[in-house]
């Protein structure tokens, strides 16, 4: 297959991005090196599942999709929750609940949000409203355009893992 010829130009101002591309366009005829450059053989996508075009990679990048297991193998299941609607009101500090503010249909439950990299672990410093009677987020009901009791997932909740 002949090969595919990707510029980059991500890091250009929209304004400058047609010079930048006639730029690299000359150095590629004149035979020199600019970087931001790839030339990528159109059959390596398909060694990456769902096949994206990860034309900046390597080959050894692109073999490990090859010569390792899939992250959902083993057990192993990775899911998307919903957040509750109001983040600002249901998602707080667990040192901000005072203790006699619970009761029996609410519970503050552990939440891990995201955020910044953390390459081995985090502590988990968040916690969330959450409504015992109705097994969700606290006035939580759906998102718009798609109504519902329940966030993405939440048979996934409060699993281990």
């Amino acid at each position: 297959m002949p090969d595919a010829i990707f510029f980059r130009l991500l890091s250009e101002a929209i304004e400058d991005k047609p010079a930048a591309l006639e730029a690299q366009l000359a150095a590629l005829n004149a035979g020199e090196d600019m970087g931001g450059v790839f030339t990528v053989a159109n059959n390596v996508f398909v060694q990456i599942p769902a096949s994206p075009l990860a034309y900046w990679v390597d080959d050894t990048f692109r073999k490990l999709f090859q010569n390792l297991p899939s992250v959902e193998t083993d057990r192993r299941i990775v899911r998307l929750g919903d957040h509750p609607d109001n983040q600002d009101r249901y998602i707080r500090n667990f040192w901000e609940v005072v203790l006699c503010e619970r009761d029996a249909n609410r519970a503050w439950i552990p939440y891990q949000k995201g955020g910044k990299y953390s390459p081995y672990y985090a502590d988990i410093y968040l916690i969330t409203d959450w409504d015992r009677q109705r097994g969700t987020f606290f006035d939580f009901h759906g998102r718009k355009g798609r109504s519902s009791e329940h966030p993405s997932n939440y048979h996934f909740f409060f699993d281990p893992g």
